[in-house]
């Protein structure tokens, strides 16, 4: 699961970026936190801090999207996988997991 945050992580801090590239950023910042947020939510971290790492990624799809139709396709793209994390346990497992998820919430928020 290592990777998975050090990928968020990149993104999350990432300075300006040219318009295809924070288009793909925007694909992976999608999937990644979605993955993210789905196995917070597998392994029962603090609910409070798994909305507010969800409410601050959709805040931040949805400032950097270019339309709305890109943004929908987005959230959906969010969803998608963060519904699919939520039903299986990390690689890494859940303790190593929260450590995890507490670092990029220190880090990037």
């Amino acid at each position: 699961m290592k990777w998975v945050s050090v990928a968020l992580a990149a993104i999350l801090l990432a300075p300006g970026l040219s318009a295809q590239r924070l288009e793909q950023s925007l694909v992976q910042l999608a999937v990644e936190a979605g993955r993210f947020a789905g196995s917070a939510e597998y392994c029962n971290i603090d609910q409070d801090k798994v909305d507010n790492f969800i409410s601050r990624i959709l805040g931040r799809i949805a400032a950097q999207a270019r339309d709305d139709t890109e943004r929908a396709l987005l959230r959906i793209e969010f969803k998608n996988q963060r519904t699919a994390a939520s039903v299986k346990e990390p690689v890494a497992g859940c303790e190593v997991f929260a450590r995890e998820f507490e670092a990029i919430l220190a880090e990037a928020f």
